[in-house]
């Protein structure tokens, strides 16, 4: 098989030095433009600072070359001996992989004007692995916001996952005069990456494991962690990249500072919950109540203003967990009053926490109906916040609670009642009941949150 794609491989630069031999031939020359960045400067808030400067340099194009010899290629006889092998040991589809190949020969001899007996045996090899392979080792490269580090080496996370800190080369861009632009994005913030092994071009496998990640992220601190850059990229011939994904300039309004006391912490979260995360959370589907309350902790860490959305989405969120559809009376009362027995074994002041849920369910009720909550009761929902610890102090119990019912559904058995059913029934029953309070205190201490 090697042979008969090293003879192919010479055919090629045959018919290539042919063409550079026409009286007629110019090279063909594009121009790439280059932003190199050069420094930055980076603080708790990320990327404070940073120069560089923009660089055009011409490349020459192997366009040309491949329209002329392309077809005249596929008729000879090398290319059909190829092709037969291809046929004999592998599926009808990687037939088509040859046509793939065939550029990557002229690009090289284009851009170099030769192609060493050495170099065409790489290349064969590393076609003849990428035939063989259904799978490619991509290294994943994601560009986020939301999140800053206090450690300037690389944070182990887990198996094959890591942060660190952006570099310059993270600040780089190059693309083609007249292609599009890659439009603006935020600077990162930090960089995570990781290898997967996911089929060519897909990048379904990456962007599954990256949401993974981020959600972890998420919920292990208030902080809006956002996603600005993906990019996966491998050794492989023909599937070298899956592309850039650019997500353009999102809205970041609260960083979260990770100091390096709180990265074992982090690693024994990640390990704990990366497991029990249910599907509607990680795909973001609205099926269940962890995944709409999820889904409304996501939007409220990404809306900081005005703050009554902000409220408001942190109230739905606790009202899919702790109420029920049925419940159309009293939900205030019953909202109030389950969360602050629950958040007590959370570590929160019940009392306090009591007068904040119903301070911010009046303002979602105004909110909803169009009417806009007076400076004073704002400052009085800041005031009550602080008091139980921060400013986040509403986000943070919604965080903690989507967690434990992660936890709490991933542990439940079929014979069990529903997690929700049985969180809300140990809340109400432990304001009467000393070994009730005592069953929900003994199940939440024993959860990652």
């Amino acid at each position: 098989m090697e042979d008969k794609i090293v003879r192919l491989s010479y055919k090629i630069k045959d018919l290539c030095k042919e063409f550079v031999a026409l009286p007629s031939y110019r090279p063909e020359l594009s121009a790439v433009e280059s932003y190199i960045a050069d420094s930055l400067t980076y603080g708790e808030d990320g990327i404070t600072g940073s120069s560089g400067q923009i660089r055009v340099e011409t490349e020459i194009s192997s366009i040309n070359m491949l329209s002329a010899t392309f077809e005249k290629i596929r008729l000879t006889p090398e290319y059909e001996a190829v092709v037969d092998q291809i046929q004999n040991d592998f599926t009808e589809e990687k037939k088509c992989t040859l046509d793939q190949f065939i550029p990557k020969i002229i690009h090289h001899i284009a851009q170099n004007k030769t192609l060493t007996k050495k170099q065409i045996q790489r290349y064969a090899s590393r076609y003849i692995s990428d035939l063989r392979s259904e799978f490619v080792l991509y290294r994943v490269r994601i560009g986020l916001v939301g999140l800053t580090l206090e450690s300037q080496a690389p944070i182990r996370l887990s198996a094959g996952v890591a942060l660190r800190r952006p570099t310059v080369d993270d600040l780089s861009i190059k693309r083609m005069i007249g292609s599009p632009s890659f439009g603006h994005t935020n600077d990162p913030t930090a960089i995570l990456e990781f290898k997967v092994e996911d089929k060519p071009n897909s990048g379904v496998v990456a962007q599954k494991k990256a949401q993974r990640i981020l959600t972890i992220l998420r919920l292990f601190c208030v902080g809006s962690i956002q996603r600005t850059t993906l990019t996966a990229t491998s050794k492989s011939l023909l599937y070298p990249s899956t592309g850039v994904v650019f997500s353009g300039n999102i809205k970041s309004p609260d960083r979260y500072y990770l100091r390096m006391t709180e990265e074992n912490s982090l690693r024994k979260f990640i390990k704990n919950l990366q497991a029990k995360l249910p599907d509607v959370v990680i795909n973001e589907t609205l099926d269940d109540e962890i995944g709409i309350s999820y889904d409304r902790y996501k939007q409220a860490l990404t809306e900081k203003n005005p703050l009554e959305l902000r409220i408001s989405n942190i109230i739905m969120g606790l009202e899919a967990l702790y109420c029920t559809k049925d419940e159309n009376t009293e939900v205030n009362y019953r909202l109030k009053n389950r969360v602050a027995k629950l958040s007590q074994h959370l570590g929160y002041e019940p009392l306090t926490t009591r007068d904040l849920i119903a301070l911010a369910y009046d303002v979602r009720s105004r909110y909803s109906h169009g009417e806009k909550t007076n400076q004073s009761k704002l400052a009085r929902f800041k005031e009550l916040s602080e008091a139980l610890g921060s400013e986040h102090a509403l986000m943070n119990i919604l965080r903690m609670s989507i967690v434990l019912f992660c936890e709490l559904n991933a542990d439940n058995k079929p014979e069990d009642p529903p997690v929700k059913q049985n969180v809300i029934q140990l809340c109400d029953e432990s304001f009467i009941s000393n070994d009730k309070a005592a069953v929900l205190g003994s199940m939440i201490k024993s959860r990652t949150h």
